[in-house]
């Protein structure tokens, strides 16, 4: 295989060994990983055990091209420095470094998956600012074992490195770099440049690489496993390089802004989520509607005839005609409907694979009442680090676009459109046992609308086919209620249909408009009791609010999730949204959008003068740097 770039090309067939190296030094520090925890991962089954190592592959490529690019200077240069000791020396230098140090990143992820269960990530290296603390809450076995592999598989590994890198450079590549040659050295270049940066974002795939793409297990350990700890200590370090450890939204101390929370999300005596259900232990499926905006929804106030069928039903069901999303992106919507965590504004908590095992979720508090649950998405769930988040929630069943067979003319570029995910989901609840937690998240109305519809306007622009795509949608939405009314598992089933965010329509309101951050809410079904039917709620709510009424109707504590409330009887009705270095409040008295970028200035300001204005903006305030305080710890 050392062939695949002969002798005329030494660019590139450099380049290939050290990569070739580098997921060598990977795989056997993943096999390591698996032998060290072998009573976590061998009582499982082995051949589940062994297919960690080929799903982590990925990502141990994408880490051997970030380091083989650390040596382009000395591939470049080969030819008019070989002979130079100090040239020489810096290259060696180069790869003992390296090897090292991944070899050290590497041991220490195995002390603190040991000690944390969790992977190795940027704020763990904080306690390196207390070194005796840190070596004496390790045990003396882990120390030795660490030590032992630091020197011994370090050298070793490096022996092998060099004689097939740098040694073999010596013996094979002698072309030098004459002027005559300059054309093809040049194109070699850039190839090279372009191979390790497509290696680098796992391909020609339109997410870039993350850890979801090695997720394949419901066992944590195993995605633990195939995940490379020097690729996530370096990601995580990215992803948090902007926000830091100080709080960028600091408006009062820390006490204040928690106690100002306290008063307005302590649940209401009178909340009366209790009389939801009209069944016990009632089936819960949500679906989760891809930027759907209140906008184009008539129920909600929004442009009449595009969605007839999400109408119809919300006159069977109970309709909230002010509800708010919580973010921008469907990696902030899926944990403000599942894990009630609003979303913020620089950062996502989905990226941060140290931070969101720290967040309550649906499915895990449902899981001891015998809830067996899935989560379908005719996408690619890598997207935001989704799929990881599932994973690790322990939804028994993750499926997206490679687990489903769907015709040519229901695939689009994003994935399979939502004619036939619908189909899909009614199969899954038609087979799933009950009483379980389902979750359908759509995707035709996301860009590029290239569904083969209807058009239900002409016109040009993203809105328009926006629209098409809305009304496409809802036709698919109408005839899968036609066919679940008539099976046996919906009289005991409750719908929540809500979307994940806004989007932008024919109505151009802005990305820091409150109308932008409107969607709609519906529960409905038939375990839903029936003094509900038909009732519409305006009251102000929030997609964050789902996760506290389904556990309280269902007579479990909601204390975990610090900021959801009832959507029935609020103690204080209120939304809070964010957008990049900017938020919204929207209560009953009128709203405030603060931007940042704008010099910290309130943009929208509907409030008269007074009191109530003065606590709406100091109880957003609040909410901000309570969330992102929260973040940070985490």
């Amino acid at each position: 295989m050392i062939m695949l770039f002969p002798i005329r090309y030494p660019f590139l067939r450099q380049a290939y060994k050290h990569v070739i190296g580098f997921v060598y030094l990977f795989v056997w520090q993943q096999l390591f990983f698996l032998l060290y925890f072998w009573n976590r991962t061998f009582n499982l089954e082995s051949w589940s055990t062994f297919n960690s190592l080929w799903h982590a592959l990925p990502l141990h490529l994408s880490t051997a091209c970030y380091l083989t690019a650390l040596y382009l200077p000395f591939f470049f240069t080969f030819s008019k420095w070989k002979d130079n000791e100090v040239w020489q020396g810096l290259w060696k230098g180069l790869s003992a470094i390296v090897i090292t140090l991944t070899t050290i990143i590497f041991c220490v992820d195995i002390v603190v998956y040991e000690e944390m269960g969790i992977k190795l990530h940027y704020k763990i290296l904080f306690h390196l600012q207390n070194p005796v603390e840190v070596i004496t809450s390790v045990s003396t076995k882990t120390w030795l074992i660490g030590i032992m592999c630091i020197s011994v598989f370090s050298h070793w590994f490096y022996r092998r490195f060099q004689k097939r890198t740098f040694e073999s450079l010596y013996k094979n590549e002698t072309r030098s770099l004459a002027p005559f040659n300059w054309l093809r050295n040049s194109l070699e270049i850039i190839l090279l440049i372009g191979l390790l940066f497509l290696g680098i974002r796992g391909g020609w795939r339109p997410i870039p690489i993350n850890e979801s793409n090695v997720y394949y297990s419901s066992k944590q350990v195993l995605n633990d496993a195939a995940v490379n700890p020097s690729w996530t200590l370096m990601h995580s370090y990215l992803n948090n390089k902007q926000a830091g450890d100080k709080n960028p939204y600091q408006f009062m101390d820390d006490k204040t802004a928690s106690q100002i929370i306290d008063t307005f999300y302590t649940p209401n005596q009178y909340d009366s989520c209790s009389t939801l259900f009209s069944v016990h232990k009632p089936n819960i499926a949500i679906l989760i509607l891809e930027g759907w905006s209140a906008n184009v929804v008539a129920s909600c106030g929004g442009d009449a005839g595009l969605t007839s069928n999400f109408d119809a039903l919300s006159k069977e069901g109970m309709l909230f005609t002010q509800a708010y999303c919580s973010g921008h992106t469907s990696d902030q919507g899926i944990p403000a409907i599942l894990s009630g965590f609003p979303a913020q504004p620089i950062t996502t908590i989905l990226s941060n694979n140290s931070k969101y095992p720290h967040l309550p979720c649906l499915n895990r508090d449902l899981k001891p009442l015998g809830y067996h649950s899935s989560f379908l998405f005719g996408g690619q769930l890598t997207y935001g680090n989704i799929k990881s988040y599932l994973y690790y929630e322990g939804f028994d069943e993750v499926k997206e676009q490679d687990n489903f067979d769907a015709p040519s003319e229901l695939v689009g570029k994003l994935g399979i459109h939502d004619k036939y995910m619908f189909k899909a989901w009614g199969n899954q609840l038609a087979k799933e046992q009950q009483p379980f937690l389902s979750v359908l998240f759509t995707a035709s109305t996301h860009s590029p609308f290239d569904g083969k519809y209807i058009r239900r306007v002409n016109g040009g622009g993203d809105e328009h086919e926006y629209i098409n795509s809305i009304y496409y949608a809802d036709s698919c939405l109408g005839a899968f209620f036609n066919w679940a009314k008539l099976q046996p598992w919906y009289s005991n089933t409750i719908f929540i249909i809500v979307a994940d965010h806004g989007h932008h329509s024919p109505r151009e309101h802005d990305y820091a408009c409150v109308s932008h951050y409107q969607i709609p809410l519906l529960i409905c079904g038939g375990g839903l009791n029936k003094k509900y039917a038909g009732s519409i709620h305006g009251q102000v709510v929030s997609q964050t609010d789902i996760a506290h009424t389904i556990l309280h109707a269902a007579n479990i504590s909601s204390a975990t999730y610090r900021w959801s409330k009832s959507l029935l009887n609020p103690k204080e009705a209120f939304a809070f949204f964010d957008f990049y270095e900017g938020y919204g409040w929207v209560d009953g008295n009128g709203a405030l959008v603060w931007n940042k970028l704008a010099g910290e200035k309130y943009t929208t300001d509907t409030y008269n003068a007074g009191a109530i204005k003065e606590k709406a903006q100091l109880k957003s305030r609040a909410h901000l740097q309570d969330v992102f305080a929260k973040y940070l710890s985490y």
